[in-house]
């Protein structure tokens, strides 16, 4: 009976060698004067292991179903000439990728991805700076490889095939279709929130070794998802279009107000899930968020603040790279454009500090750890870091209230070493099933929830000025995005408008700023506050500086925008509705929209 399963062991353990070479021939030839170390090639080949595992599984689906039949109509000679076509058929499209792969890696330094279709004209130009000589052997080196491929893999496939009698058939299908569930597993990615992704093979702060250990065929596949995509929304001309939103945005910082004791603060940022406007002061729910309430009236308090989107993927990147957000597009999940971005983790990492992420969730939902390494962070801790009761004590994972202990321990230790930081500290409790490892405080399960951060909140405050860790700390607080509530949708301007809070030791004055901002605009407040240059952030303002003239916020979901304009009036459009006027905000939104697709597009 052991024959079928070898046979199928033997696939997969082929295609596991066929793309480690590959990878090993991506390095060679893309790699420049900088050659990685044996290490480094090593580390490579080992970390993109999972997302071959994937390919290589869905590739020996076909070979599994045509074993399974095999028990029962044992064709065998019929079926190896079959499975010979399949294997060779199959040689194709992963040659052609991995070569498609290389070449354009060497013109634009971006893997494999369903967008470069968008760009066909321009990658014929790339071509033709290539000689017929290199295009003649590129034909040649991939008919070889072809071949070579096919020929592994009919290798493995065994002349003859024993039939099976009696019990033995019934046992043999039962073995078998126990494998597929684990082969589904392995598809997937394994059994935690998230999906197989590109960012889960990231390892490395060398971006190179990273696209390096990415399988071609897995993120030319993957890409093909909507919110993989590079957002298409045009609707003026270029040249009209920037008429109309140049004077909105700046890069410098004139007369800033100063708020902090200190331009070097160790900062520590918390991140929360879903706490909106809905649950807040801005919304007389005081009751369910006193610790915000009174951390807003002890810092500084900008309460004319909103989300730039709905999801927290989106949310991430609008506060840690200062980046608008897309209606029905994810950014971080276009790997290709995530470590293009500007982030403050980079921009701080050129001045000394050490960027960290502590999460309690999987780190690869959504292409996280992909977009944290990319962006210059040093670190990321998530579930995998805590113990396995931890793991377990939410629904998402590890609860807000462990979190932020890790962090009390990790922010002590880089203190004790004099090391000058920012820890992000994202938190999951507030979220859908609302399981919070708490006594009820409201029958409202979500109103608990939210309560329950807070409290998660207070506790961690309290234990920074306990350990004295307090004095040079400037803590941000702001949520990821807003959450629906009864009658608050997403649609709702509560919803959008969000807290942002700024204490610690290091701010100066107790102050509310009620000047209208998004939360993409935190990046150049912040760095304008310590006075480092912030050119790249090319959308984030400084809303403290003398040069913000035009205040404006922007918000979006699905195929929603929302402008809230300077006189502080709200704004909704649904971009597929036909029958709505196009008056003077509904331009200059689509506008904005359009400005920040043409930035994204040539990144």
């Amino acid at each position: 009976m052991k024959e079928r399963l070898l046979f199928l062991l033997k696939v997969v353990l082929s295609l596991l060698l066929v793309f480690v070479v590959c990878k090993l021939v991506f390095i060679l030839v893309n790699a420049g004067e900088d050659k990685p170390s044996i290490a480094d090639i090593t580390s490579t080949c080992r970390h993109g292991l999972s997302l071959d595992l994937t390919i290589s599984l869905y590739i020996v689906t076909i070979p599994t179903l045509v074993t399974i039949v095999s028990i029962w109509w044992n064709k065998w000679q019929w079926m190896r000439n079959l499975l010979k076509g399949y294997f060779a058929l199959i040689s194709i499209p992963l040659v052609v990728g991995v070569i498609a792969d290389m070449v354009l890696y060497h013109f634009w330094g971006i893997k494999l991805e369903a967008s470069v279709m968008q760009f066909l004209d321009t990658t014929g130009a790339a071509f033709t700076s290539i000689s017929w000589l290199s295009l003649l052997l590129l034909l040649i080196v991939g008919i070889v490889a072809c071949w070579a491929i096919a020929w592994l893999l009919i290798r493995c496939t065994p002349k003859t095939m024993p039939s099976l009698a009696g019990s033995k058939k019934i046992i043999m299908t039962f073995l078998m279709l126990l494998l597929l569930p684990l082969m589904v597993i392995g598809i997937r990615g394994g059994i935690g929130e998230s999906t197989a992704n590109v960012g889960q093979v990231y390892f490395s702060q060398n971006q190179f070794l990273n696209h390096a250990a990415v399988n071609p065929v897995f993120s030319f596949l993957s890409s093909f998802s909507s919110t993989h995509r590079l957002p298409e929304h045009y609707f003026f001309d270029s040249k009209t279009c920037h008429e109309m939103t140049d004077s909105l945005f700046f890069t410098d910082s004139k007369g800033t107000d100063t708020l902090l004791t200190t331009k070097t603060p160790n900062i520590v940022m918390v991140i929360m899930e879903g706490c909106g406007g809905t649950f807040t002061l801005l919304n007389d729910k005081a009751d369910v968020t006193p610790n915000l309430t009174r951390l807003a009236h002890e810092g500084v308090f900008f309460s004319n603040c909103y989300a730039n989107s709905w999801r927290t993927d989106r949310g991430n990147v609008s506060i840690l790279s200062g980046y608008p957000a897309f209606p029905n597009s994810s950014v971080m999940k276009i790997s290709s454009k995530c470590g293009k971005l500007p982030s403050i983790a980079r921009t701080l990492g050129k001045k000394g500090y050490y960027a960290r992420y502590i999460y309690g969730g999987d780190i690869n939902f959504t292409n996280t750890k992909g977009y944290l390494i990319g962006t210059g962070f040093n670190e990321t801790i998530s579930d995998k870091d805590f113990s396995l009761a931890d793991q377990q004590s939410s629904s998402w994972g590890v609860c807000d209230e462990k979190v932020f202990d890790r962090a009390i321990q990790v922010i002590g230790d880089d203190h004790k070493k004099g090391t000058q930081s920012m820890n992000v500290i994202m938190t999951l409790s507030s979220h859908e099933p609302w399981d919070v490892p708490m006594q009820r405080k409201f029958d409202d399960e979500e109103l608990n929830a939210f309560y329950y951060l807070d409290k998660c909140i207070g506790e961690f405050v309290d234990k920074l000025k306990a350990h004295q860790l307090w004095d040079n700390t400037l803590l941000i607080i702001l949520p990821d995005h807003g959450s629906r509530y009864q009658s608050y949708g997403y649609e709702s301007r509560i919803t959008c408008h969000i807290p942002l809070i700024w204490t610690g030791g290091a701010v100066k004055i107790q102050k509310d700023i009620d000047v209208l901002c998004n939360q993409s605009d935190l990046a150049a407040t912040l760095l304008g506050q310590m006075g480092i240059p912030h050119e790249e952030f090319l959308f984030s303002r400084d809303v403290l500086s003398s040069s913000y003239r035009h205040p404006f916020a922007t918000y979006s979901y699905t195929n929603h925008i929302a402008l809230i304009d300077s006189t502080n009036q709200y704004h909704l459009y649904d971009l597929q509705d036909s029958r709505i006027e196009e008056d003077a905000h509904f331009r200059l939104s689509k506008a904005l929209l359009q400005r920040a697709c043409e930035d994204l597009r040539d990144r």
